[in-house]
């Protein structure tokens, strides 16, 4: 201010005590048919996707509804400063016309894709496994590149697809080589053990995925909570992104991710801060909600630690506020910010601003 003011003296000067300017935040794990799903109780993921995920995302197959959905998502997002997003749609191609037609009129920087679940999964929302591919195909081909918009190949999780529909994924993927992928892995040991019976011959759960040709740069895969060595070298090895999700996961019972095993083994790492099952994206959102991130990061980069509960109350708290409730200095957030803001970057986005000067 000191240095630049006086070429501005004519200029008007506005005020904003007890605000942060920043780049806009970018989050990298986002249900955008989940909306009116948040704070849904269950006993866990599995149950929480019966009861709840799978009969509301049936109604998407109409564009009517999803447009509409889309239209107060999108809103939402640009409401509480998210400006670039890697989405989740829904298995009906309806879901990602609409979804991608709104980020577009709002000029956003979205990813999103058509979620692939061809088994386990109740009528309304299991698709075919050829016409799935073939939707695949025709919805990359039609939003992919087009202004800021970006196709993501979208397996829901890897129980809840074939191994046919698998391989045709990952045969897209090879043939695509921008086009993202984004899918979960290892967010419940429930879904671990039912992953492992589904398919025996894979190292682990996320070896599922290398082993389908669905692990490379562009990748980016929710929780990854429940991981060895052996997994973590694999997301370094091969470029992919774990997307952080502490309330989601503390609110379901998942667990906890290990940031600090993470950041031994090299693996790239992103936060995401809206819709899943845990209450987000709220106007009245006080300190305390803060306190799944701290948790889920006590062992962890504690400047991170602090910014991240600042990105999940989406600037409706005071940011001393957070900081002391986790007991870290306010100066911590230079550095934690990139988890929010510059680290678009680790999952290959370019034109993904940060605070670095210039």
């Amino acid at each position: 201010w000191q240095a630049l003011s006086h070429q501005y003296a004519h200029e008007p000067v506005t005020h904003l005590p007890r605000r942060i300017l920043a780049p806009g935040f970018v989050d990298m794990h986002i249900h955008f048919p989940q909306t009116d799903v948040i704070g849904s109780p269950a006993d866990g993921l599995l149950p929480w996707l019966e009861n709840y995920t799978f009969p509301h995302e049936s109604r998407f197959v109409a564009s009517d509804y999803s447009a509409q959905v889309a239209e107060f998502f999108v809103a939402e997002l640009l409401r509480h400063g998210v400006t670039t997003a890697l989405a989740f749609a829904t298995s009906h191609p309806a879901s990602v016309d609409a979804l991608f037609t709104e980020g577009q009129r709002q000029h956003m920087r979205l990813i999103t894709g058509k979620v692939l679940q061809d088994r386990h999964s109740p009528d309304g929302v299991r698709d075919d496994t050829e016409q799935s591919l073939i939707d695949t195909e025709a919805l990359f081909q039609r939003w992919h590149g087009v202004d800021r918009l970006g196709y993501a190949i979208t397996p829901r999780f890897a129980p809840t697809s074939t191994h046919e529909q698998l391989r045709g994924a990952g045969e897209l993927a090879a043939r695509y080589p921008d086009v993202w992928i984004q899918s979960h892995v290892a967010e419940n040991r429930d879904e671990i053990r039912w992953a492992r019976e589904l398919f025996p011959a894979a190292r682990s759960y996320l070896g599922v995925y290398d082993d389908f040709g669905l692990m490379r740069e562009r990748a980016v895969y929710a929780h990854c909570i429940h991981f060895d060595d052996d997994d973590r070298a694999l997301m370094r090895e091969t470029g992919a992104a774990a997307a952080v999700s502490p309330t989601s996961n503390l609110f379901l019972g998942s667990g906890f991710f290990d940031y600090v095993a993470a950041d031994a083994a090299g693996m790239r790492r992103l936060s995401r801060v809206g819709v899943h099952g845990a209450a987000a994206l709220r106007e009245d959102a006080r300190p305390g909600d803060g306190q799944a991130v701290v948790l889920d990061a006590q062992r962890g980069h504690q400047s991170e630690v602090f910014v991240e509960a600042v990105v999940v109350v989406a600037g409706h708290v005071a940011i001393a506020g957070v900081g002391n409730r986790a007991g870290h200095a306010a100066e911590a957030v230079p550095d934690g910010l990139a988890l929010a803001v510059g680290r678009g970057r680790a999952f290959d986005l370019e034109r993904t601003g940060g605070h670095a000067p210039g």
